[in-house]
């Protein structure tokens, strides 16, 4: 390390700097924050209201827990970047709508289809001639009961 990178290092800056500067500078980033949670807050309300969903049924969809999401309505805490395009997605919105303060072009989401697939089929434990099928979709209710109408005589 040079003499001169030496001097900019952040805990050779941290010693030099008024430590009034310093607390002012932590409660700004911390007011910021705050701001910014509020906002997410508020925003995520609006949504989830006019959405008709539960917290549950949201989180579900965004492949979250509904606690994280509940804190995130909340405003006790700040919804990392990656989860808050997730949640703007159920919605169908851009992610600046919720949150206009923070940088989004960089941030990349997986998607995670193969890791919760709508519906699976596995071999039936009781019937090598039988299938157990998983579904996880939402439908309109006449499809729902057609579906159920189909299943039924198969229960176990």
């Amino acid at each position: 390390m040079s003499d001169n990178d030496n001097k900019k290092h952040p805990l050779r800056m941290l010693n030099k700097q008024d430590p009034d500067e310093l607390v002012r500078s932590i409660e700004a980033q911390e007011a910021h924050e705050e701001k910014i949670r509020a906002h997410i807050s508020d925003e995520l309300k609006k949504l989830t209201k006019k959405s008709g969903l539960t917290q549950a049924e949201i989180a579900r969809r965004a492949g979250q827990q509904r606690d994280s999401y509940g804190r995130y309505l909340l405003g006790r805490t700040t919804p990392p970047l990656q989860k808050l395009v997730k949640i703007a997605q159920v919605f169908g919105v851009e992610v600046s709508e919720i949150d206009p303060f923070r940088d989004y072009s960089a941030v990349i989401v997986e998607d995670d289809e193969e890791d919760n697939p709508a519906f699976s089929l596995v071999p039936s434990a009781k019937d090598p001639e039988m299938v157990r099928v998983r579904l996880d979709v939402d439908l309109p209710l006449v499809v729902a009961a057609d579906v159920m109408k189909l299943v039924s005589p198969y229960r176990a």
